[in-house]
């Protein structure tokens, strides 16, 4: 999903920009951190390598993509270029704050407590 906007559709939203490879159909999907874990590597526990602690950081929303032109060949040779999309590397992740924000919304807990009355 290309996140180029006309200027009269801008919005603002917090987000994590991140170098990746995201595709349509990645949105959703967890993004998380791996860094040097503080205690011992011989700890064995969590998720992730040995030695490395795993945090969420949030969940993909998007990806920014760029238009390329392909030249046609064969019996459609005559019609020119189309473009195509072609990723940046750039993914957009909302932020694991935002997500527990919106779960805690007062709409979403009556929500969620209706739903398990049911």
């Amino acid at each position: 999903m290309p996140l180029a906007v006309s200027p009269m559709d801008r919005s603002e939203n917090t987000a994590h920009l991140i170098d990746c490879r995201s595709y349509s159909g990645f949105s959703g999907s967890p993004c998380v951190v791996q860094f040097p874990r503080k205690r011992p590597p011989d700890e064995s526990g969590g998720v992730g390598r040995l030695g490395e602690q795993t945090e969420l950081i949030g969940l993909v929303s998007g990806h920014f993509d760029d238009v390329a032109n392909a030249h046609l060949t064969g019996e459609i040779a005559e019609m020119g270029t189309v473009g195509i999309p072609v990723n940046l590397g750039v993914g957009v992740v909302t932020p694991v704050e935002s997500i527990i924000e919106l779960l805690d919304s007062e709409d979403v807990v009556a929500d969620r407590r209706r739903r398990e009355q049911e």
